[in-house]
């Protein structure tokens, strides 16, 4: 069934790092499906309350209201498909009501406290080396679903520096240079062990065939990671502390913070608004100083 959605999203013109999301939503709720029914159900059994008690089990996890919401239209969108293509005889998720809880947060993280314990946590053998590109490529701004579709295609090793170069959903070219010592031995280490594997996605498996990439358990990546940070670790927030200290320091224009982040100037002044709302009540001159 995904197989068939797959396409038909890509005949829709979606882009094809979207769809991984949505895949990876609809694969978690089929799942849930298979759980609840004890096998695998038809889509015309599929009731409203399958899909409320899905969203609740996702809400007990304690996600965000942005990432609830953002399920739920994947799972809208699905409904569509399946009674677009006559395997639904109703599509009952126009009427489908959830209330998802709004997001009511302050930012407490400043780029400056990771930054500090990033040559430590890259040298640190302890942690796996997937989990210390998450926090490093996180530290660069990139959000969860990029960094899982980076390959070392993007990677171009410049001898003493490394750089990456990934085209990101809005079309625009994501570049950064990686230069301090421990992130150059780091990631050419990673495009030597792609060398001996069938593919070359950067977060990988350790297997050598298989699937193209391995989705990190989110649980144990946070908790080894929160293990050794002075804070929690999550990539949304580390790209807003990031955001917040590129504009704090005034150093660049919005069109160059815009493509430090790979983003069109419209978008980078969207995420930007967010973000001086979560830290409306942090002094930056203070804290930094």
């Amino acid at each position: 069934m995904l197989k068939i959605y797959e396409k038909y999203r890509l005949d829709k013109g979606i882009h094809p790092n979207t769809l991984v999301l949505e895949l990876d939503t609809l694969k978690h709720f089929l799942h849930f499906l298979n759980l609840q029914y004890g096998r695998k159900p038809e889509p015309f059994e599929i009731r409203p309350k399958d899909v409320r008690a899905y969203m609740e089990r996702e809400m007990e996890k304690g996600l965000h209201g942005s990432t609830l919401n953002r399920k739920l239209t994947i799972l809208r969108q699905f409904f569509h498909f399946l009674w677009e293509t006559g395997k639904l005889p109703v599509d009952f998720m126009p009427k489908f009501q959830f209330d998802v809880p709004v997001d009511e947060r302050e930012a407490t993280l400043l780029y400056e406290t990771f930054l500090a314990e990033q040559p430590g946590l890259l040298r640190n053998d302890s942690l796996p080396v997937n989990y210390r590109l998450y926090f490093l490529f996180a530290m660069r701004g990139l959000k969860m679903r990029d960094i899982e579709q980076l390959r070392t295609v993007h990677l171009n090793d410049l001898s003493d520096r490394v750089e990456l170069r990934y085209e990101m959903e809005s079309g625009v070219i994501f570049r950064t240079v990686f230069q301090e010592s421990e992130e150059v031995a780091l990631l050419l280490q990673v495009i030597e062990r792609a060398l001996f594997r069938e593919h070359d996605y950067i977060i990988s498996s350790t297997k050598k065939h298989g699937p193209a990439y391995v989705k990190m358990n989110s649980q144990d990546l946070f908790g080894k990671l929160n293990s050794v940070l002075p804070q929690k670790f999550r990539t949304e927030e580390v790209r807003n502390a990031y955001i917040f200290h590129l504009y704090k320091k005034g150093e660049h224009t919005v069109e160059e913070m815009a493509a430090i982040l790979g983003l069109t100037p419209a978008g980078f002044t969207r995420s930007l608004q967010t973000v001086l709302e979560l830290y409306k009540n942090i002094d930056y001159t203070v804290v930094t100083n």
